[in-house]
């Protein structure tokens, strides 16, 4: 706590230096150095002395533990130096003892069959301490895995569908209406209720009541809105509409058939500011776990790489690349359209805005449940910026008179009261007044 305290008081001491320098008042800078003089001494004194009793702590408990350890070895010489005393284990090493060398072997093959024992048990309480994140990860996976297949079975029991006599409740799994249709060059929604699914059998939320939108091939759309709006929601209906257009890896083997070789990866990976990865984590043939090797922002571009080695018509990108910088953020979508791939993202970056044509603006409203769509540059969306511009100027123009009352409530804050209603005066190192500190 002393530590602390000083810490505290020496920052403090910081400031007032700083603040004496910047003002030029020679006198309370040098009456502030003599101070910080003063208490920075008695503070490394009090850290020196917290490291001499730690170190001393440290000692006390090293050597308690050469003692523990040297009983130890006492006891365990009891059963070899007094076999007597070693019980049945005892009378069976003196009875050996008649024969030659008996005693000697027995010691020997009970010393190495418990070093084995103790290394092992060592090495296995290393090895459980380190399993735990693996055992988080297997635990959440076998959660997944368990709900897939006991989806499939109710699916294959038909039990989504509602007894004889009743109706199923709204947006549930067995309320599932629409239709879906193939051929449409481009991605189309008419009059679709986003719905957040809930657990069988209850029926889920309903986010947005019907969204219509069509986006052609060689247009751009940007969904944006608030966290909850059903802008991932979106993308998860149409990939179960539309999942011709799933992306999954490809293995060695896939892209030997495809043709494919090792200067096109390297060339997607220069595409997405990755290059330097084969050289970093020693090759192409290296095998090692993306998740503790690659950042978040490489994360995020080597997805990126996968969409510019497929070279898909459509892709939907969900916050992909929310941890990537804004320069190689445009050069990431530049490269995906010059390569003919429609992107239909999810972000809440406005700044993606000049990547896209439309812009699918979702929880607008009061309850949060409507939506907006619009073409990006338009006249309405120039007299929004405009208006947006306007108010930034208006607010400048405030910026006067916010700092002035900023130094009056400093002011007012810098003042002592004591009680009586009386302002106490500043001391003598605050005001510069002749005299003692």
């Amino acid at each position: 706590m002393l530590r602390t305290y000083l810490s505290l008081v020496v920052a403090r001491l910081d400031g007032e230096i700083v603040r004496d320098l910047v003002a030029g008042n020679g006198r309370s800078f040098i009456w502030g150095i003599i101070k910080w003089c003063g208490i920075g001494s008695f503070a490394s004194y009090t850290n020196a002395m917290i490291k001499f009793l730690q170190s001393k702590v440290s000692i006390a408990f090293r050597t308690r533990l050469t003692s523990w350890s040297a009983y130890g070895y006492l006891l365990s010489s009891l059963p070899v130096f007094l076999p007597a005393w070693g019980g049945l284990g005892g009378i069976q090493e003196l009875a050996d003892a008649s024969v030659s060398g008996g005693r000697e072997r027995g010691r020997m093959k009970e010393f190495i069959t418990n070093k084995r024992l103790m290394l092992s048990l060592a090495d296995a309480g290393g090895r459980m301490m380190y399993s735990i994140k693996d055992l988080s990860e297997l635990a959440g996976y076998t959660s997944r895995v368990y709900t897939l297949i006991s989806t499939l079975h109710r699916v294959h029991a038909n039990a989504y569908f509602p007894p004889q006599g009743t109706h199923p409740e709204l947006f549930s799994l067995s309320d599932v209406q629409g239709t879906i249709q193939k051929g449409f060059d481009g991605v189309r929604l008419e009059n679709v209720p986003i719905v957040a699914p809930s657990v069988f059998p209850h029926g889920g939320e309903e986010l947005i009541d019907s969204l219509s939108m069509i986006v052609h091939s060689g247009e751009h759309l940007l969904i944006s809105g608030p966290n909850g709006a059903g802008k991932s929601a979106v993308a998860r209906i149409v990939a179960g509409l539309w999942p011709v257009y799933l992306i999954y890896p490809d293995g060695e083997i896939e892209m030997r058939d495809k043709n494919r070789r090792d200067i096109e990866l390297k060339r997607v990976l220069e595409e997405a500011r990755l290059g330097y990865l084969p050289d970093r984590e020693g090759g192409w043939d290296t095998r090692k776990e993306w998740k503790d090797v690659l950042s978040g922002g490489e994360k995020q571009r080597m997805a990126i790489a996968r969409l510019l080695y497929h070279e898909p018509r459509y892709a939907f990108i969900d916050e992909g690349t929310s941890a990537v910088s804004s320069d190689v953020e445009g050069l990431l979508y530049e490269r995906c359209k010059e390569k003919g791939i429609t992107l239909i993202t999810i972000s809440t970056r406005a700044s993606l805005k000049r990547y896209h044509t439309f812009n699918l603006s979702l929880g607008m409203g009061e309850d949060g449940t409507e939506w907006e769509w619009e073409r990006i540059g338009t006249v309405e969306e120039k007299m929004g910026v405009e208006r947006e511009l306007q108010q930034l100027r208006e607010r400048l123009e405030k910026v006067k008179e916010w700092e002035s009352r900023k130094g009056e409530i400093e002011e007012e804050l810098n003042k002592v009261w004591v009680e009586g209603g009386e302002e106490l005066d500043d001391p003598a190192f605050v005001t510069g007044d002749e005299g003692e500190g």
